[in-house]
C-alpha cells in the first residue's frame, strides 16, 4: 500500500456509518473495533448505533452526527484504550435499523402429515414471505449476537425461518388432529385467516427475547406433493363410488342399467358373458358390477316366489325363466308368444293383454 492510499484509508476509518451497500440490512457490524479518538459517528433517522466492549452494553447513539472525544457523550470514556496512550477506543459498534424489513422468503417440509379424513399419510410443504421488525436493539445483541454468534442480516432471517416452519408445522397438525379438518381446507388457502394470526403469535412468543418480531405472513401456501396428491384423490374418488353405491336411489338407477344391458346380452346369446360386458358399459367398478350381476340373476331365479313383482314366463321347452316381453327364451330359442282361447291375440303373458282372459 502506498503513502497516499494509506492516508485515504485511515481518513476512511475515522468517518464510522453504515456504507449504502447495508442500507437494506437490519444489522450491520463495524469491521473495526480499534477506533480513533475524535472519529465521527453518524446514525440514521430508523437506527441506533450501539457499542460493546467485552460483551457489555456500553451505550448507543441515536439519529444524528457525533465526535467520538467525550465531550457530549459520557459513556466514551468506558471505551478508551490506556495502552494506545488514549489515543483509541476499544468497541464493537452495530448499526441496528428499527425500521420493517418485508419480502423474505421462506419455505420447507411439514414432513408426513395425516389426513383425519381418509387416514391417508400425506407428505407435505408450505412456503411464503414474512415481515420482520426489531423492537429491543440491547436484546438482540446481547441474547442473539452476542450468545448465538449472529452477527448479519442473513442470520437474523434464517432464525426466524426456523421458528416459522416450526410454529407452523405445530399448528397445522393441530388443527388436523382436533378439529379434523381434511387436508384440501388447508391447502386451498380459505382458512389462512384462521392459522396465520396464530403462527406469528407463536413465532413471537419465542423470538422476544431476541428483540425480533414477526409483523405478518405474506403469500403464505401449504402444499402437498404430485405424489401424495395423486394418491390422494384416487383414494378420495373411491370413496366417493362407494358412498353412491350405499345410495337407493343411485343403486336403482344402476342396477337397471345393470339389467337393461344383461338383458340385451343374452338375448344376442350372449349368455353371462353379455351380462359381464354390459355390466362394464354402465360403468360400475368390478365389485359393484359383480354384486348387481348377482342381485340381478337371484331376482331372475325366484321372481315366482312370494313377493316377487316381476312376471316372467316359463318356457315351454326347457322350462327357463324369462323376463315378461320376452318373444324366444333366453335359454334355447324357443317362441314364447302364444294365442289368446278366447280372442285370438299373441300373448306371453299370464293374461291376454286384449280380452283379459287367463291364459293357462
Amino acid at each position: 500500500m502506498g503513502l497516499k492510499d494509506a492516508f485515504f484509508d485511515e481518513v476512511k476509518k475515522q468517518f464510522i456509518a453504515r456504507p449504502d451497500e447495508s442500507k437494506d440490512l437490519a444489522l450491520y457490524k463495524w469491521p473495526n473495533s480499534n477506533v480513533r479518538i475524535a472519529s465521527q459517528v453518524t446514525v440514521q433517522p430508523d437506527e441506533f448505533a450501539y457499542f460493546v466492549k467485552k460483551g457489555e452494553i456500553v451505550g448507543y447513539l441515536p439519529n444524528g452526527q457525533y465526535n467520538l472525544d467525550g465531550a457530549d457523550i459520557p459513556f466514551i470514556g468506558r471505551l478508551i484504550d490506556k495502552g494506545t496512550g488514549g489515543n483509541f477506543l476499544m468497541s464493537e459498534i452495530y448499526f441496528v435499523s428499527t425500521r420493517d424489513f418485508p419480502n423474505n422468503r421462506f419455505g420447507g417440509t411439514m414432513g408426513q402429515v395425516t389426513d383425519p379424513d381418509t387416514q391417508l399419510a400425506v407428505a407435505m410443504g408450505m412456503h411464503g414471505q414474512f415481515a420482520f421488525e426489531v423492537f429491543d436493539a440491547g436484546r438482540l445483541i446481547m441474547n442473539l449476537v452476542g450468545t448465538q454468534g449472529i452477527q448479519t442480516n442473513d442470520g437474523l432471517v434464517a432464525a426466524l425461518k426456523e421458528q416459522i416452519l416450526k410454529h407452523a408445522r405445530s399448528i397445522l397438525n393441530g388443527r388436523l388432529r382436533e378439529e379434523k379438518w381434511d387436508i384440501t381446507r388447508i391447502t386451498d388457502g380459505s382458512v389462512n385467516v384462521e392459522f396465520e394470526p396464530a403462527i406469528v403469535e407463536g413465532v413471537n412468543g419465542t423470538v422476544a427475547d431476541y428483540g425480533l418480531r414477526v409483523t405478518r405472513l405474506q403469500d403464505f401456501a401449504a402444499t402437498i406433493t404430485d405424489e401424495s396428491w395423486s394418491v390422494y384423490r384416487e383414494i378420495t374418488q373411491r370413496r366417493a363410488n362407494m358412498g353412491l353405491a350405499r345410495d337407493p336411489a343411485w343403486m336403482t338407477m344402476a342396477q337397471g342399467e345393470v339389467m337393461l344391458g344383461a338383458a340385451d346380452g343374452l338375448s344376442k346369446g350372449g349368455g353371462m358373458n353379455g351380462t359381464t360386458g354390459a355390466l362394464a358399459g354402465a360403468g360400475i367398478g368390478a365389485g359393484l358390477g359383480l354384486g348387481l350381476g348377482q342381485q340381478m340373476a337371484q331376482g331372475m331365479g325366484n321372481a315366482g316366489q312370494a313377493g316377487a313383482t316381476r312376471v316372467v314366463v316359463a318356457c315351454s321347452k326347457c322350462g327357463a325363466h324369462n323376463p315378461e316381453g320376452t318373444k324366444f327364451c333366453g335359454e334355447c330359442g324357443t317362441p314364447l308368444t302364444r294365442s289368446c282361447p278366447k280372442c285370438g291375440a299373441a300373448v306371453n303373458a299370464k293374461f291376454c293383454g286384449e280380452c283379459g282372459a287367463k291364459i293357462e
